[in-house]
């Protein structure tokens, strides 16, 4: 609010000031140049509704199982005196969310709402989302992102926004090994092969032997070697 009060050199004024009217009891005085004062006070008179302004960086995010990501979140008030909130549903519940000392976290758990709120006039950002997610498969969780203000007079919301968070994000499964390419294994089988020959035609003693060589890399194969009794 703005007042100006004049007053002549043989002249003298008062006023009383009252919140009720004014909006606010912090005024401020100083001089208007031309020997009166000039009286303002700080009140904001806005009635209108002020959604804060939310962005979403990036609306397809990956995460790896134990890591975590920036979401890349802002939530803007419209102006200094809004009080913001940033609303966040559908997380499961191996996710969570976590947010600058300076804001405050809400959830309850087995709920997959989050809640975060900073303080009077200041943006929300800086939120990271951690995984602790354990499972072979692929999920995408779809969340619904919304800010509002409840500044009394100037309550609203933000449009809904969906983020969507792959957990964990794909990957190339590895070439299994070539077992054929091993050289002890195509040898034992071999091996195996001439035990069962000569071992089953007569008594159990001529089964053969079974010992451990080494091989001419260090490696240690197993080998069958087998000395049939006539």
């Amino acid at each position: 609010g703005l007042l100006q009060l004049s007053n002549g050199s043989s002249q003298h004024a008062s006023l009383a000031f009252q919140a009720s009217t004014l909006g606010s009891s912090s005024f401020q005085a100083a001089s208007d140049g031309a020997g009166g004062t000039l009286i303002t006070t700080a009140a904001d008179n806005d009635t209108s509704p002020e959604p804060p302004v939310l962005t979403i960086a990036n609306t397809a995010l990956t995460v790896t199982a134990g890591g975590s990501v920036g979401l890349g979140i802002t939530a803007t008030p419209a102006d200094s005196d809004d009080a913001v909130a940033l609303t966040i549903a559908g997380v499961p519940t191996y996710e969570t969310i976590s947010a600058p000392s300076s804001d405050t976290v809400t959830h309850q758990s087995g709920s997959s709402t989050w809640t975060i709120s900073s303080s009077t006039g200041v943006p929300i950002t800086g939120l990271t989302l951690t995984s602790s997610y354990t499972g072979t498969g692929h999920p995408v969780a779809a969340l619904a992102v919304s800010a509002s203000n409840s500044t009394s007079g100037e309550t609203a919301s933000s449009a809904s926004q969906t983020l969507n968070v792959t957990d964990p994000p794909a990957t190339t499964p590895s070439a299994l090994p070539n077992l054929a390419s091993h050289a002890p294994v195509t040898h034992l089988t071999a091996l195996l092969d001439q035990f069962v020959a000569a071992g089953f035609h007569g008594e159990q003693s001529g089964v053969g032997q079974i010992a451990s060589l080494m091989s001419v890399h260090g490696q240690q194969e197993l080998a069958l070697l087998v000395h049939p009794h006539h």
